[in-house]
């Protein structure tokens, strides 16, 4: 069951609303986008105090935040002036351009009009949001709250979210001065960032909610004197990303409801979905957001940031951990992976390990049990001697034909378990182990190379004492001396996990004074 809550958390992730979007592009009337610079036409929707609407065409692209407010005494040509002005102008009236032609109220409605309200939020100045997260699976309950605040000052951000848990701050992310602070992996970072590159890192750490709200099939949408209300029903669970192991259970009830104001602002968020396995109700997960001081914050108050570790690319940090943490996530759920390991072992006691191999496994999972469906083919020497192995579980039984020899048995968990995870490498390069990294942009992804710390290193020393014939006992090392311990990773377009590596080599010393040196090298390329 530990993967079904796994996924209830990445669902809570999800529905945090972050509403800020990258510089690099802005958005046309046809929905698609162009390079900043590019002169397009473009309507501007204008209001005056009084509360009357202009429609004007203008050929020079708006910022976002840029927003602009005739006064009453203004004539039609300065009005005209000023909506191409200069982008600095800004309106503390609430009024927006908006990327449409129509006014989003009046003419849009469901999954359109919830979308056109998230586009606008990324033309505000500033707001306030809060979010309230309560969970329950089986007997165990968790609340969380998450608050948000943001300034645009212009040339730069000013921006604070924490998560409180019981009501004290347990971490957040910080943005001043043209420096972003964040926890990552329990440990504090800081990396310069501008303020096109923050809005972007935003956007893709914050998965706005309107991605998770697609995944409802009905919206209905009522119309108001303040605006409009979505309610929100008929969820695909199928169709939300925060759910991987869909199959595994169903929805029992699953309702929302999005608040738009008259000027197209986000107001509120209300989520609620139960979980079923069979008949049985197994978890259940509330969401509340609140938005207030639309254009309207005046300051926001930042804690002490000291004693935050400085780091070339904070966004790289954070996007590796994320990965990883993601693929040990699947290590629960199954995957596909082909591993190519090399480790030698010199010292009193000898031993040189090559292992090729493909292995298939999944998960079948029931109310009270779980049941790791697996198809796993190696082949190697050690010390030279050809080895070949396959291991097949159905579920039922469990087939290993070692060197030839089949031996069956009756299906057992830890068996399986046992041999799944000593074929898989997954020792990764979390932030708190790193010392020196790199990060390169690639077609595919992000490749990163990364030297760690020897915490990391003595993964390696387990592995390599688990080579040799001779049981070693690890409380009889004495000494670890690493000479390299250097990484790779590569992420794919999607942010997830395709390939690594580790290198180290060391030596190790006994109490009795034997010394062992290690070569080790391993390659894990992940199917899916």
């Amino acid at each position: 069951m530990k993967k079904f809550i796994c996924a209830l958390i990445a669902c809570a992730v999800t529905i945090s609303f972050i509403a800020c979007s990258s510089d690099n592009t802005s958005d046309t009337t046809d929905g698609t986008s162009k390079p900043e610079g590019t002169k397009v036409q473009q309507t501007v929707v204008v209001t005056d105090e009084e509360g009357n609407t202009t429609v004007i065409e203008v050929t020079e692209p708006i910022e976002d935040g840029d927003e602009t407010s005739p006064s009453q005494n203004e004539t039609d040509t300065e009005t005209e002036e000023n909506d191409t002005a200069s982008a600095d102008t800004e309106d503390k009236s609430d009024v927006t351009t908006y990327p449409i032609e129509k006014n989003p109220i009046d003419d849009l409605d469901g999954i359109e009009l919830v979308n056109a309200a998230y586009n606008k939020m990324n033309t505000l100045s500033s707001y306030e949001y809060t979010t309230n997260t309560k969970m329950r699976y089986m007997n165990e309950n968790a609340e969380y709250t998450v608050k948000t605040v943001l300034k645009d000052g212009g040339d730069d951000i000013q921006y604070a979210s924490e998560m409180f848990y019981d009501g004290e701050a347990s971490e957040g992310i910080y943005h001043k001065d043209g420096y972003t602070y964040q926890t990552i992996d329990g440990e504090l970072f800081k990396g310069k960032m501008t303020k096109a590159e923050f809005k972007e890192y935003l956007f893709e750490i914050g998965m706005s909610a309107n991605e998770y709200i697609s995944a409802f099939k009905k919206l209905e949408t009522e119309k108001t004197e303040n605006g409009a209300v979505v309610t929100l029903s008929e969820f695909d669970v199928n169709a939300a990303d925060a759910f991987p192991n869909a199959e595994s259970f169903s929805i029992e009830k699953a309702e929302g409801t999005v608040v738009i104001d008259k000027a197209g602002h986000i107001v509120s968020e209300h989520i609620y979905i139960s979980f079923m396995i069979g008949r049985n109700p197994i978890a259940e997960i509330e969401v509340d957001t609140d938005v207030k001081n639309v254009n309207s914050v005046e300051n926001v108050t930042f804690p002490s940031l000291d004693g935050y570790r400085e780091t070339e690319s904070l966004a790289g940090l954070y996007r590796l951990t994320t990965a990883s943490e993601a693929y040990d996530i699947k290590m629960l759920q199954g995957m596909n992976f082909e591993l190519s390991q090399d480790i030698k072992v010199t010292g009193p006691e000898k031993a040189h390990d090559i292992v090729e191999a493909e292995c298939e496994y999944s998960y079948q999972e029931s109310l009270l049990s779980t049941k790791i469906l697996m198809d796993m083919h190696a082949s190697g020497s050690y010390n030279g001697e050809a080895q070949e192995m396959s291991v097949v579980s159905d579920g039922k039984n469990v087939t290993m034909i070692y060197n030839g020899t089949e031996n069956k048995t009756k299906y057992d968990e830890d068996l399986v378990w046992t041999l799944l995870s000593e074929m898989l490498e997954y020792t990764l390069g979390y932030a708190s182990c790193i010392v020196e990294f790199k990060e390169e942009k690639t077609e595919d992804g992000y490749l990163y190379t990364y030297t760690s710390d020897e915490d990391y290193g003595y993964y390696f020393v387990e592995k390599a004492v688990s080579c040799l014939e001779a049981e070693i006992d690890h409380d009889e090392i004495s000494a670890v001396t690493f000479k390299i311990i250097e990484c790779t990773s590569q992420l794919d377009k999607y942010g997830e996990l395709a390939f690594f590596t580790n290198k180290a080599e060391f030596t190790f010393k006994m109490e009795n004074g034997a010394v062992y040196n290690v070569e080790y090298n391993v390659s894990v390329t992940v199917n899916s």
